[in-house]
């Protein structure tokens, strides 16, 4: 592939030209405009008293609706912004989203919706606030029950803010760390000192921003309770100024160039495509900077090359290259001499950092990506280390050795030892290379049911139920008549409404059920309704969250053996998305049917296929004039009655007729595109209710196994070992990432289990059969429902260093093929500017693509074109 260099002359453009392309929002000249602004508190939108708009907190999310109009119209247009602080959690973010949503239906879906994140307020943004805006620190806590955050705030009485900008339009204040090395001459700070609000005046900064200061020093005063504003000029500080910032330190001192950019612009160096691309990001902030390339920031007196930890030799000498070649094509003479500062991540300096609102040093650490399993494995080690740390010391004196042989007598010292990861080394020996024996194993008591699938439920299943789908945000209610049936692509809310014996009292369960292709939009929005649902209820209910194919015994009992999971659902409630509403098209659908009675039965959507099939169960074939109960001949009177329900709920009114297996009719083979082979082994002498998963893993040091209940294929962890018992056989699934310890421990397990089996009678003809992922034979993929063959490859792991360099070695290798030359009688194509494709429409096209002519579509402001061209799908 040619080399494609960087194009100096296009980087040059001037920073009032790029300031002017920085939000593509309305120009605020001539607007009459409102605000109006809501806090996201416990997902909802609490309004915010209209001294305090344009006050945030980093730990928070807002929704913002901008309310203006041009004179001489008097129409209202509506802008809705969404802030989301840099520490606002999940949940508040999705739902700051959703209000946004809801706000624009609120509004006839007019208004322009605008995701702002902290240190990217685009321009518009922050002339709404007519230079009031200000970012403190903290914030209320995560909405979720489960979560340990709590409210933060400022608390220590001391507040140092740096404001940036010089007029209405631009200047905003950001909470910055108390201390010495924050301050910067070129600007002006606010630091709030008992009762005191000291405007520091930096020699760097002018009269204009000095003004823009004084405003945001009024907000401090009244908000943070102070009585006064002390002006203070650099250089001529009061003793208690430094004190508040905990004593005098180094700063930079720079005063302003006559060359000094207003706006310093930051470029992205990166060759990930195969060649060094330059690229200007504007309304730059800490964020911005990737560790994995090289940064140049132009300051004007400066250029620095910020190098991160992950760029590559490559990067950096293309990119010092460049940043010679941009000082050279300078337009002054001055600014030809500038020197060029090489700064690596992590150790920039403060003349470095003064560019960056609100710099965080530990930024890069705390968003670096760490290892899962090198990290389970730290924290393995410190544990152990740490009960080391625990022993109990020998006591000293006469009380301290009662009070320890008291306690001592309560101990039982015969009780083996539950938790390998705190105590293997005390039980064990050190890591010395040697092999280690195996935790102590109870092959006997992996035979007992776990309490999760015998303990009692809460009533029969006889309660009242509601379900909503997510649909664009909106819980939508589901007709009663298709109650039970759920979409893989959807999420939902149960309410099961019931009450005890003896009792009037309701009392609730909140299920938010998750498909296993639903989108993440729409499962951050069933768990936020599930959230308000609970606090509507008085916090009374019990929230439960559902995955597909791990439903509980009662959530599937409340359906009376109704319950049947479809293919398809509603596409993603985002626009920027191409996902579309997707349903079965082809008419003809099978269903796996398991279960003996209401408890448990279940249908579920599997591929239409031979190979789907399985002796041990029943199924129902969907055809678009018929219906087919096909009956395995492992299949029990109960499960094919169980079975006969469900075919009668998707068959919709048509006849259902029964075939037995061996006994079907051509028709049904043509339906699954042809007969094939699948699953036929017969029922076993003794074959369990429910077949049991268990996962044999030395992951935490010693080598261990534990049930999965329920189970689904999800939970087949490629880095390890699982075991499966299905009554007459006993399945070793072997992950690829599994060590060979766990692979020779768990063969020698299985007969271990099968040999402390209280059920079995032949314990000699039991066989274990070992299998590895992705080679699974039927006869194992049967007992899970659904089963998908690339579910693994779907979701394993991908390391993004090796992914960049993958791409980047791609990229190299790619060559180009030579293009064609077009026949000499073949007439030119026309080229059409992938910009504006709206250009190549005629004017009746045009017409009815946009309701409006292209005369009335140039006079529109370009946010609007854009608006209508990502309206119409040509944007």
């Amino acid at each position: 592939m040619a080399e494609v260099e960087p194009d100096i002359n296009a980087l040059k453009i001037s920073a009032k030209a790029a300031a002017a392309q920085d939000d593509n929002t309305p120009a605020n000249a001539g607007e009459v405009g409102s605000v109006e602004v809501w806090r996201i508190e416990d997902f909802e939108k609490v309004p915010l008293p209209p001294d305090e708009c344009g006050q945030f907190y980093d730990g928070d999310s807002y929704v913002i609706l901008y309310t203006y109009t041009k004179p001489p119209s008097t129409t209202k247009e509506y802008i809705i912004y969404f802030w989301q602080g840099n520490y606002s959690s999940q949940d508040e973010e999705g739902a700051s989203a959703l209000h946004a949503t809801e706000l624009d239906e609120k509004l006839g879906g007019t208004p322009v919706q605008v995701r702002v994140t902290q240190g990217k307020e685009p321009r518009h943004f922050r002339a709404i606030f007519h230079g009031s805006m200000v970012i403190h620190a903290g914030g209320k806590a995560s909405g979720f029950k489960n979560v340990d955050d709590v409210d933060e705030e400022d608390t220590d009485g001391i507040a140092l803010y740096h404001v940036y900008g010089t007029n209405s339009e631009n200047t905003y204040g950001i909470h910055a760390e108390e201390k010495a090395a924050s301050l910067t001459s070129r600007d002006c700070f606010c630091l709030a000192y008992g009762k005191t609000v000291y405007l520091w005046i930096g020699k760097g900064s002018n009269d204009a921003e000095e003004i823009a200061a004084s405003k945001i020093a009024e907000i401090l005063k009244k908000k943070l309770y102070c009585r006064k504003i002390q002006k203070v000029k650099e250089g001529k500080e009061p003793a208690r100024f430094w004190k508040g910032l905990g004593g005098k330190g180094d700063y930079p001192k720079e005063r302003h160039s006559q060359y000094e950019l207003a706006h310093p612009r930051l470029f992205h160096c990166s060759n990930f495509t195969g060649f060094l691309q330059v690229e200007e990001i504007l309304d730059f902030a800490q964020s911005d900077l990737n560790d994995d390339d090289v940064m140049i920031l132009d300051a004007g007196v400066a250029l620095y090359l910020w190098i991160g930890t992950g760029a590559n030799e490559q990067e950096k000498s293309k990119a010092e290259e460049t940043a010679k070649e941009y000082v050279a094509d300078a337009d002054t003479k001055l600014t030809k001499k500038a020197s060029i500062v090489t700064i690596q991540s992590g150790k920039e300096p403060a003349c470095f950092t003064q560019y960056f609102a609100g710099w965080e040093d530990d930024f890069f650490e705390r968003n670096k990506w760490v290892d899962p399993v090198a990290k389970m494995e730290e924290e393995a080690k410190a544990a152990a280390a740490e009960a080391k740390d625990d022993l109990p010391l020998e006591p000293t004196t006469a009380y301290a050795k009662e009070v320890f042989a008291e306690k001592d007598k309560a101990i039982d010292h015969d009780k083996p030892v539950i938790n390998p990861e705190a105590y293997y080394d005390l039980t064990h020996g050190k890591d010395d290379g040697k092999p280690k024996k195996s935790h102590e194993i109870d092959y006997a008591a992996l035979h007992e049911k776990k309490v999760a699938e015998t303990e009692d439920l809460v009533d029969d299943g006889n309660g009242k139920v509601e379900i909503w789908r997510i649909e664009d945000f909106q819980k939508v209610p589901v007709p009663k008549e298709t109650y039970g049936q759920f979409y893989d692509g959807d999420s939902y809310i149960v309410l099961y409404t019931y009450t005890e014996p003896n009792s009037t009292t309701e009392k609730y369960i909140i299920y938010f059920w998750q498909g296993n292709h639903s989108s993440q939009d729409e499962k951050g929005a069933s768990a936020i309704f599930t959230a308000v649902a609970d606090e509507e209820l008085g916090g009374l209910p019990v929230q439960v969250r559902v995955t597909q194919g791990k439903e509980p015994r009662h959530f599937r009992k409340i359906f009376k053996g109704a319950m049947i999971i479809r293919y398809g659902g509603v596409a993603s409630g985002f626009n920027n998305t191409d996902e579309v509403d997707t349903v079965d098209t082809d008419h003809v659908e099978l269903y796996h049917v398991y279960g003996k009675s209401d408890d448990v039965t279940m249908g579920v959507y599997v591929e239409e296929k031979a190979a789907s099939l399985t002796s041990r169960d029943c199924f129902v074939l969907l055809c678009k004039r018929r219906t087919t109960l096909w009956v395995g001949s492992g299949s029990s009177e109960d499960e094919v009655a169980a079975a006969a329900k469900i075919a009668a709920i998707v068959s919709n009114g048509k006849m259902v007729s029964k075939v037995r297996e061996g006994k079907e009719p051509a028709s049904f083979w043509k339906a699954l595109g042809g007969k094939g082979e699948y699953a036929k082994g017969r029922q076993a002498t003794f074959a369990l209710e429910d077949p049991r998963l268990f996962k044999c893993s030395d992951a935490i040091g010693a080598f261990s196994i534990s049930e999965i209940t329920p189970f689904a294929q999800e939970d087949l962890d490629d880095d390890d070992v699982m075991m499966l018992d299905t009554g007459g056989n006993v399945f070793v699934w072997v992950g690829k990432g599994a060590n060979q310890d766990e692979r020779d421990k768990s063969m020698d397990s299985a007969a271990k289990y099968i040999d402390a089996s209280p059920h079995r009678k032949n314990k000699d003809k039991s066989i274990i059969v070992q299998c590895f992922s992705g080679e699974e034979p039927s006869v194992f993929t049967q007992f899970f429902p659904g089963w998908d063959p690339t579910l693994l490859e779907k979701t394993k792991f991908v390391d993004p260093y090796q992914k960049k360099l993958q791409a980047e070695k791609e990229a190299a290798e790619a060559v180009e093929p030579p293009a064609e030359p077009e026949p000499a009688d073949q007439p030119k194509s026309l080229e059409i500017d992938p910009a504006h494709k709206e250009l190549a429409l005629s004017d009746s096209e045009f017409q009815e693509t946009f309701k409006m002519t292209k005369d009335e579509f140039s006079k529109l402001p370009k946010w609007k074109q854009i608006q209508k061209k990502k309206e119409v799908g040509l944007f």
